[in-house]
């Protein structure tokens, strides 16, 4: 649930007194000690910009700061995605349509309980054409693309055409530039990028691949280790996939299975694993 302003001005002043600040150290020319004060007692709200130099002086980034009241109060989509995709991933059929039936059941459904819909089929094996037609709809209609873009995209991309998950995947790149070097949007940007590339390769767009390849090249950088590995490995597979010689393609598969058992060895299993689904469905 949203928090409140009382709720918001109480976590604020939590935050404040954690850190052993006073109200007349976050003061300044923006933000009177007044104003402050009314707005922990929660009877007036702060704008973005006055909200952004109190926070600064609380020594903190806004990432931070947005972090800590997620934990305060998680928001209501993030407990319903995590609801729906743990059940997705013990295969709970009865507690994913549970959910559905409480979606479809709500009096003058807005957009979240649309979203909310196109989740669960989605999670269900069941995404319609009028679901894939509303996803691709709204990404197109929102100029700057947040997390909660990236993932809804990011979910339902295996699912759409060629030309749509392509034009997509352009407009999301012009479109993250704002929220883009927020850690979780980068790794997400760079997640969707690598299974757009993926993508490509499994339906024979071999130039449509290699303009991904060169797209996650130019926007892969140090710290996304994993995100690293699963590319290197994916343009294996597409090596492998437009090899010219059934030879070609044997080296490349056992160059794969090679890189396989050296993570296995250095004991990463989630890498190895992923690595390895990625090579029985080459192989299927």
């Amino acid at each position: 649930m949203r928090l409140s302003n009382e709720e918001i001005g109480e976590f604020f002043r939590d935050v404040r007194k954690a850190r052993s600040l006073k109200l007349k150290d976050l003061a300044n020319e923006q933000v009177t000690l007044a104003q402050l004060s009314k707005f922990e007692r929660g009877e007036t709200v702060l704008s973005f910009d006055r909200l952004l130099s109190v926070i600064d002086r609380l020594n903190m980034t806004f990432e931070e700061f947005s972090y800590m009241a997620n934990a305060y109060q998680q928001p209501t989509f993030h407990e319903f995605y995590d609801k729906a995709i743990k059940a997705a991933q013990f295969q709970n059929v009865n507690a994913l349509q549970n959910m559905l039936d409480i979606e479809l059941a709500k009096n003058n459904p807005n957009f979240t309980d649309k979203i909310n819909q196109i989740y669960i089929r989605n999670f269900q094996g069941k995404l319609s054409d009028d679901d894939k037609k509303f996803v691709i709809n709204y990404l197109m209609a929102v100029d700057n693309w947040t997390f909660y873009e990236l993932l809804l995209f990011n979910d339902t991309l295996s699912k759409l055409k060629i030309d749509a998950v392509d034009t997509l995947t352009k407009e999301m790149i012009s479109r993250t530039n704002f929220y883009k070097d927020i850690y979780q949007n980068k790794k997400l940007f760079l997640t969707i990028l690598i299974n757009v590339y993926r993508f490509m390769i499994k339906h024979d767009e071999r130039v449509k691949a290699l303009f991904y390849q060169r797209v996650v090249e130019e926007n892969i950088s140090e710290g996304f280790t994993i995100e690293k590995i699963v590319f290197d490995f994916i343009k294996q597979i597409f090596l492998f996939s437009f090899a010219d010689t059934q030879s070609n393609k044997e080296e490349l598969k056992l160059k794969m299975k090679e890189i396989i058992i050296a993570y296995e060895k250095l004991d990463f299993p989630a890498i190895a694993k992923r690595l390895r689904e990625e090579l029985d469905e080459l192989e299927t």
